[in-house]
């Protein structure tokens, strides 16, 4: 068995290299260099062109490619929420889905961050239905639970959450949060 070192494997290689670059060049240059007979007669893919400035042009293609399917997903937004006049502790919030899929059942969380100035992180979590594609959903929340007695719902700072725990995967995660009085 005959032994071969490196730089004489090195060595063909190279030579591999250069004569098949110069093949591919002089194949290239001779396809370059070949007239048209006639205007009426064009290569493969290409049609005649109506400028006679311009003899042939690229032709329609009869088979295309297919299209990547792009997989479009569902999209939650808080769109809206609106304070009771009933109870100074609750809330109405819109949840919409802007994207096509349907949304899956997801948590829709209520953190309070600032009560008079002072910091704070209460929070409250309820269920959000399944929402379809391009529809809303109202969801009714009462913050009694987390809010002192005397305080509204209107005067402090939170943060409003939908699919906090990332359930539904969608299009865009980043408009799944709406913050009120920041």
């Amino acid at each position: 068995m005959q032994r071969t070192t490196l730089s004489q494997l090195t060595k063909t290689t190279t030579q591999r290299l250069l004569a098949l670059g110069a093949l591919v060049t002089l194949s290239a240059s001779s396809v370059m260099a070949t007239p048209l007979q006639s205007q009426d007669q064009c290569p493969d893919g290409w049609e005649p062109a109506p400028s006679p400035a311009v003899e042939c042009q690229p032709g329609r293609l009869t088979h295309q490619a297919p299209h990547k399917f792009r997989f479009r997903r569902a999209d939650l937004k808080v769109r809206q929420y609106r304070f009771s006049r009933i109870g100074m502790k609750r809330i109405k919030i819109q949840v919409a889905n802007l994207g096509r899929r349907t949304a899956r059942p997801t948590v829709l969380r209520l953190t309070v961050r600032r009560i008079d100035g002072t910091p704070v992180g209460r929070m409250m979590r309820i269920k959000v239905p399944a929402i379809k594609g391009h529809q809303t959903q109202w969801v009714e929340l009462n913050t009694a639970k987390i809010l002192p007695k005397t305080m509204a719902l209107k005067e402090t700072t939170f943060c409003i959450d939908v699919d906090s725990t990332n359930f539904v995967k969608e299009s865009n995660e980043m408009n799944n949060t709406t913050w009120h009085n920041l």
